[in-house]
């Protein structure tokens, strides 16, 4: 599951995980800038 965790006008703040058969086996997180935001 991945979810948005702030976003601001240009930036794009997310986190994310993967669970299998209830085990976390990956976590991310990362910082997108929205192309052609003003």
């Amino acid at each position: 599951t991945g979810h948005i965790t702030r976003e601001t006008r240009s930036l794009i703040f997310i986190k994310g995980q993967l669970t299998i058969e209830g085990q976390t086996v990956m976590t991310a997180s990362g910082v997108w800038k929205k192309l052609g935001a003003d």
